[in-house]
């Protein structure tokens, strides 16, 4: 679960609108890369609503997957949270999730409540949680689009008890940058961010369906604090 995100309400598009971002985007667990010129053709609503429809939360925009192969510069990565596994498939990379949408009848009650359609799992992605994929791979990097962390009872806003503990993948022993695509709103207040030093980037192609200006890359490294 994306856990500390709120839906925002949004408009139906037009079929023959929907229809259009399906032809650039995909859907389902088919989604494809589109470049950022042609995704902001559409408006926010409309954008929200192809992203709700689909389980999706971040746009895979072309300028994203291209500054993603740059940061992995031919290392051993792979994806976590991966969902319809997007991300992995472009960049040839192993994508894994822990299914907890498909699987937990606790988790799928949840998102049928908040009226959220689940996301459908792409074929190229492993049944593994991340710190197993972690744990399994050993990857130099790992790259992650919208994951929840791991509530434990704390203080933090944004968690899930389903979610990933980030810490145990930074202290895994084999990652040495772990690569967080999301939003300011649901992941500017990680619990790793309090241990490990990070970067935080904004381009103008990052898109998501959160409908503000506060999507963000965050790339964490091995530099405690």
């Amino acid at each position: 679960m994306n856990g500390g995100f709120k839906s925002r309400i949004i408009t139906q598009p037009s079929e023959s609108r929907y229809a259009e971002m399906v032809s650039l985007l995909g859907e389902g667990n088919k989604i494809i890369p589109a470049p950022s010129e042609k995704v902001n053709r559409f408006t926010i609503d409309e954008i929200g609503y192809w992203a709700w429809k689909n389980g999706a939360y971040q746009i895979p925009t072309v300028e994203l997957i291209e500054w993603l192969r740059n940061e992995i510069k031919g290392k051993l990565a792979i994806e976590i949270g991966a969902g319809n596994g997007v991300f992995g498939r472009e960049l040839d990379i192993i994508s894994t999730d822990s299914f907890e949408q498909v699987d937990n009848p606790e988790v799928r009650k949840y998102y049928q409540a908040v009226n959220t359609p689940l996301v459908q799992i792409g074929e190229n992605v492993i049944k593994m949680d991340g710190v197993a994929a972690v744990m399994n791979y050993k990857p130099e990097v790992v790259i992650g689009s919208w994951v929840t962390q791991k509530w434990k009872g704390d203080s933090y806003t944004h968690g899930s008890i389903y979610g990933v503990d980030e810490h145990q993948i930074m202290t895994s022993g084999s990652v040495k940058k772990y690569i967080i695509i999301g939003n300011k709103a649901s992941h500017g207040d990680k619990k790793i961010f309090e241990q490990f030093r990070y970067s935080t980037f904004d381009f103008d192609w990052l898109i998501s369906r959160a409908g503000n200006n506060l999507n963000r890359i965050y790339v964490v490294t091995q530099d405690k604090i």
